[in-house]
């Protein structure tokens, strides 16, 4: 055992099966089986090599490198930078992890502030950047990339369990030439470039990861992005409000895809040159599209893949492929104008308790299966064809006034209808004057309210042969119809196996979708008003 000393800066030490602790090494070290160096600190432009041994709690900095081969193991590792008062050299540290080799808990730490510049006597915002190379065979994980930390995981190499995060610093530069300044606002990334495999990553503010290979279970946060290569696969996605997502040719997306409110996709390849803009469609947002472009869940019979599609003027110009069962929160759905489709969030459906009328009787949702007949608003009786079922965590829809449930009171519609407090998703569409109305556009806070804190959240929806208006709770409401919605429903193979040979229809309404216009502010304020009887008190 060794404690403490130096190694000066042409000398080699050899540790074989015994252990070194807090020594500074400014020369080369070699760890090799069963040994283990503890507490070390390595500098300026030498080598630590663990080779088959392992290191603990090493910081590695000044331009010294860290070196894990076959067998080793470092863990700990801190790689900082260095900032001299003249920022003329680099001072970056690096670790580099070969075939075997392991590397846990890796602690990027960059350095920031002013540097004066001989040339031109300026003073700048500098930083230096710390380097982890992962080979073909090497394993990171629980690395910890700060500002100016950049981590590159090679073909063949993986990485587990990530966390990026960078910053940005306003800043005065002065010039002792003039004796001016200016104010600067300078962004120190950290930085994640992925050829091999990454899995668990999460990628925060001014942080950027970049996926060549396969990552799996990222997460992207507000301030951070992802940019996602030609070839490149990402399975169990998310992007947060605020996040930005960028897919290039032959991206491959497998389910699921979570895209909150306020979380962005950059389609990278569609260039904006004469006649392109940026669109924005519903939530989440679809960026670098072409003008009027709207965005499409297809899949072909021949394929069991499920592609996003963006189109233009009905031509695809880009199509994303999302691999099983596609069932994600985002709603797909032919834009009523027959102008092109829809991304929306949220789910038309009934919420469980709800009274179907049958002729029968009034029969609650959840009991009803396909082949049940119900009752019309035209009085005739239609066999289900499909039931579907969804259901979300109360915690994801916290907000999200496209998930949460809304209620109409007893009587909100007139005529004393709904017969008893009825509560449907947001989508779901109401007949009322001819018209179908989404409940979330009949809200007015009185008599029809969102419901902010649920319990549960279950939707479950009914579908016949045609599109066709049914009587939940007394009131006149829609029937299920496939605008390319299906998949929402976390049930949604089971009509493939129903129904394998069914032809994919153009979706036909049974009356006039109705969300703006000055139809639906007269039929809002007539509701409003009918609410001020209702609840008189709660109105005044």
């Amino acid at each position: 055992m060794v404690n403490g000393g130096t190694i000066s800066p042409d000398a080699t030490q050899v540790v074989s099966g015994g252990t070194a602790n807090g020594m500074l090494l400014q020369g080369s070290s070699v760890f090799s089986a069963g040994s283990t160096g503890a507490g070390m600190t390595t500098q300026f432009a030498r080598r630590d090599i663990i080779a088959g041994g392992a290191a603990v709690s090493t910081i590695v900095k000044d331009l010294a490198i860290q070196t894990v081969l076959n067998g080793g193991v470092a863990s700990g590792t801190v790689l900082s930078g260095y900032l001299p008062p003249y920022a003329l050299q680099n001072t970056s540290s690096f670790q580099v992890i070969e075939s075997g080799g392991i590397a846990i808990d890796t602690v990027f730490s960059g350095k920031t502030g002013e540097a004066q510049r001989y040339t031109g006597l300026t003073q700048s915002f500098s930083y230096i950047k710390t380097f982890q190379t992962v080979e073909s065979g090497g394993t990171v994980s629980g690395n910890r990339i700060g500002f100016g930390g950049a981590s590159t995981i090679e073909a063949g190499g993986s990485s587990v369990d990530t966390t990026l995060s960078g910053f940005s610093s306003s800043w005065n530069g002065w010039n002792f030439q003039t004796g001016q300044g200016v104010n600067v606002t300078s962004h120190v990334y950290a930085t994640l470039d992925v050829s091999g495999y990454a899995d668990k990553t999460s990628v925060y503010n001014e942080a950027i990861m970049t996926v060549g290979g396969t990552a799996d279970h990222t997460t992207v946060f507000s301030g951070g992005s992802l940019t996602a290569l030609n070839g490149a696969t990402l399975s169990h996605l998310t992007v947060s409000s605020g996040g930005t997502v960028s897919l290039g040719a032959s991206t491959v997306l497998t389910d699921p895809l979570t895209i909150e409110r306020g979380g962005g996709i950059v389609f990278s390849d569609i260039s904006s040159t004469n006649g392109l803009s940026a669109v924005f469609v519903s939530t989440p947002s679809v960026q670098n599209v072409t003008s009027g472009a709207t965005v499409q869940a297809s899949s072909e019979a021949a394929t069991p893949a499920v592609f996003l599609d963006v189109m233009s003027s009905g031509t695809v110009v880009k199509e994303i492929a999302v691999t099983s069962a596609f069932s994600s929160p985002i709603y797909f759905r032919n834009a009523p104008s027959g102008g092109g489709t829809e991304l929306l969030y949220g789910t038309p459906c009934y919420c469980p308790g709800t009274l179907i009328q049958t002729p029968q009787g009034e029969r609650p949702v959840e009991d009803l299966v396909i082949g049940d007949l119900i009752l019309t608003a035209s009085g005739d009786a239609r066999p289900i064809r499909w039931i579907g079922r969804r259901a979300y965590d109360p915690l994801f829809a916290y907000g999200n006034r496209d998930v949460l449930p809304i209620l109409f009171h007893k009587g909100s519609l007139g005529n004393n209808l709904p017969k008893r407090d009825l509560t449907v998703s947001p989508l779901h569409a109401m007949l009322i004057d001819g018209y179908l109305i989404p409940a979330l556009h009949l809200v007015n806070d009185h008599s029809i309210l969102q419901i902010q804190k649920p319990e549960t959240i279950r939707y479950i929806h009914i579908e016949l042969h045609s599109h066709d208006i049914l009587l939940a709770e007394g009131a006149p409401s829609e029937s299920f119809l496939d605008d390319r919605s299906r998949g929402m429903f976390h049930n949604a193979h089971e009509y493939e196996a129903l129904y394998p040979d069914a032809p994919r229809q153009h979706p036909r309404y049974c009356a006039p979708r109705l969300e703006d216009g000055p139809e639906l502010a007269q039929i809002h304020s007539r509701l409003k008003e009918h609410a001020k009887c209702l609840f008189p008190n709660k109105a005044a």
